[in-house]
């Protein structure tokens, strides 16, 4: 059993309170004016423990370590309003361990990336990072294959062109290695041949295709900064809200569950209190930034959107469900195995 404590998240970051005993209401009425700076010991799913074949300090929230210390940081709070009181549970590994394996034996059984585990504490490993002491795992698998991610597919293209730099390549080439890693199909169109530092491509009027492009396009341009080569299209892109609902469509879900599955990619739509919109928006900044889901379309407390990792994605609304929790938010995932709704919280309660 942990260490019930009180804490704050604040803009994507858990912090415990400075006094064992200090309600958030306390902790509140500290404050008199804006913004504030006070000094804070930070908890993080991941401690940063180095330990040859064990797995340490690697927890999922609302559940974090007391044993390896903390960190402290000057805190600048801009406004109350975007801090959330949260009771969080602190352990130490020994008790940690004891928890998961409960919940590894009683949950994980019948997934096809399951291996009977052992008295061994190694066999726990990989579990710390993808189950919640609570049994949200958004990675069960249940049936084989794996369903590909876009996200990893386009990280093993860039880790490709980390060696073989594709601004040298022959253009074609070039097509070839996108069509193979990430299964979008171009054409050459209007480049002058030879190497492809400035590749003009041209491809079918597919939703799929074009959204992805987009993806790839900034992936490029501002992930893979070694390069110097230039995406470009022959036709703009044209990706929209109707669009997008025309996919998700019964009448297209045979064509749409096709297409998720060829490319590893799943559409999304998050709703939620306008009145938090700018708070979502800066929260999911950084998640657009490293390719787990793009924008398609935002209006007015929602947000339509493409996942490029469904399982990664989702856990990162669990880790920010203090904020989402508070704004009502809920989001269904359209994928190649049908529809899942979820209202948002530590519990990711399906609805």
């Amino acid at each position: 059993m942990g260490e019930k404590r009180q804490a704050i998240f604040y803009r994507d970051q858990y912090y415990l309170l400075p006094d064992e005993s200090l309600s958030f209401e306390d902790f509140k009425s500290g404050f008199f004016s804006f913004p504030a700076r006070t000094r804070l010991r930070v908890l993080r799913e991941d401690n940063s423990v180095a330990s040859y074949n064990v797995q340490k300090g690697i927890s999922i929230a609302p559940y974090f370590y007391g044993e390896y210390g903390y960190t402290e940081e000057n805190v600048a709070i801009e406004s109350f309003g975007e801090v959330y009181p949260v009771e969080v549970e602190l352990f130490t590994q020994k008790e940690y361990n004891d928890r998961i394996r409960e919940v590894i034996l009683s949950y994980c059984p019948g997934c096809q990336r399951y291996k009977p585990i052992s008295n061994r504490v190694q066999s726990l490993n990989g579990h710390f990072e993808e189950i919640s002491l609570d049994s949200v795992c958004f990675y069960r698998q249940n049936t084989k294959p794996a369903p590909r991610v876009f996200r990893k597919d386009l990280f093993f293209l860039g880790g490709f062109w980390r060696h073989f730099d594709p601004a040298g390549f022959e253009e074609q080439k070039t097509l070839e290695e996108i069509k193979s890693h990430l299964r979008i199909k171009y054409d050459p169109a209007g480049s002058s041949g030879g190497e492809t530092a400035a590749l003009e491509v041209s491809f079918a009027p597919d939703f799929f295709v074009q959204l992805l492009s987009e993806v790839l396009k900034n992936y490029i341009e501002n992930a893979l900064t070694f390069t110097r080569l230039k995406f470009k299209f022959d036709r703009p892109l044209r990706i929209d809200k109707d669009a997008f609902e025309s996919q998700i469509s019964p009448e297209n879900r045979e064509s749409f569950r096709k297409n998720c599955k060829k490319y590893g990619v799943a559409l999304a739509v998050m709703t939620y209190d306008p009145a938090f919109e700018d708070q979502i928006a800066r929260s999911l900044k950084p998640l657009i930034r490293h390719f787990f889901a793009a924008f398609v379309h935002r209006e007015s407390g929602k947000s339509y959107l493409a996942l490029l990792d469904s399982c990664g994605f989702l856990k990162s609304l669990h880790f920010r469900s203090p904020l989402l929790q508070a704004a009502g938010t809920k989001v269904a995932v359209y994928d190649q195995f049908g529809e899942s709704r979820y209202l948002i919280s530590f519990e990711m309660e399906q609805v």
